[in-house]
């Protein structure tokens, strides 16, 4: 079911729908309530129903994606993997976030990396390193992603929506939708 939140300024709210394609348009969406003056209530709306009658109810998976940490333990590692100086990898960073880099040393305990966005080199946990996708990853809908940046070097925390041929459309912690490929995707521990 679209999702509805207020939007505008104090003197002028009123409700934006996010539809299934997470593009935000403003509307007087049907399912909007409106309040005893005729405007858009922003703080309830009348749940949409399918042909069939049934309310739609937005999927558990996602309320609790979008209500919990994400992906605060970060990417799944291979079973098998041991960092190498030079490889690329994701790394989490002293602000909780996951973001690209490379290994520069090793140590028998730590691991040095060098950020993509020239941030200071820090030293991580093995435990807090992943190699850097170079082949699709199997993915399901429901899984909890990290999804490669469009610009930037913040890995971005997602729940996969759908797969298809053309890749994976992933849902973002403030509800919104984006397609990825499927190799710009890393599983990730919920």
């Amino acid at each position: 079911m679209p999702s509805l939140r207020p939007f505008g300024c104090m003197s002028c709210i009123g409700i934006m729908l996010l539809c299934g394609c997470g593009n935000e348009k403003p509307t007087d969406h049907p399912s909007a309530a409106l309040s005893s003056t005729g405007a858009p209530d922003a703080l309830s709306a009348v749940p949409s129903t399918s042909s069939s009658g049934s309310t739609d109810e937005e999927p558990p998976a996602r309320r609790d994606f979008l209500a919990g940490n994400g992906c605060a333990k970060g990417p799944i590692r291979p079973p098998a993997w041991e960092a190498r100086p030079g490889e690329e990898i994701v790394a989490r960073y002293d602000d909780g976030s996951w973001r690209g880099g490379k290994v520069r040393r090793l140590t028998p305990t730590t691991i040095h990396v060098s950020w993509e966005d020239r941030s200071p080199l820090s030293i991580r946990e093995p435990s807090h390193v992943a190699p850097k996708p170079k082949t699709p990853h199997a993915v399901a809908p429901g899984q909890t992603v990290l999804v490669r940046p469009r610009k930037g070097a913040i890995w971005d925390c997602g729940l996969v929506e759908k797969t298809d041929s053309k890749g994976v459309v992933v849902i973002d912690k403030d509800g919104g939708s984006r397609k990825a490929r499927a190799v710009d995707v890393l599983p990730a521990e919920p």
